[in-house]
Parts: C-alpha cells; structure tokens; sequence
C-alpha cells in the first residue's frame, strides 16, 4: 500500500504515508464491519460497541505499524 501511494503521490513523503494509512484503515475497518460482524451471531445490542472497539484497535495498530513501515522503507 505504501510503494502505491509512493507512486501516486510521486515519491516517499509524510502524505504519501499519510494516505497509505487512511487507505489501510478504512479498508480494516470497512472489512470487519461490512463482512465480519454481519456474519457472526451475536446480539444486535453489542455489535455498535465491537464495531467502536475494532475501529479503535485498528488505528492503534496503524499509529505504532505504519511509521515502522515507512522508517523501515526508508532505511532499505
């Protein structure tokens, strides 16, 4: 995701991170909401705070992986 944004955005830079990210984050989210959740059985009254809850763990995961990701790029 971040050599495509590299790519549009014409080359490493903090917004091409920065849009790797977003893209990463709607996509985990999207994924989890629009194709887990609907598959699992669980009583409609906790889906809204398992959705909260993965939104929040998936951009935790983003804010400590992707600046390793684009450090680690960088570096190589």
């Amino acid at each position: 995701m971040l050599l495509t944004s590299e790519g549009l955005v014409g080359g490493q830079s903090i917004l091409a991170t920065v849009v790797a990210a977003a893209v990463l984050y709607i996509l985990m989210v999207g994924f989890f909401v629009f194709v887990v959740l609907p598959r699992s059985r669980l009583p409609s009254a906790r889906i809204a705070a398992i959705r909260r809850d993965w939104a929040i763990s998936a951009a935790a995961y983003l804010v400590v992986l992707v600046p390793l990701v684009a450090l680690g790029s960088r570096l190589v």
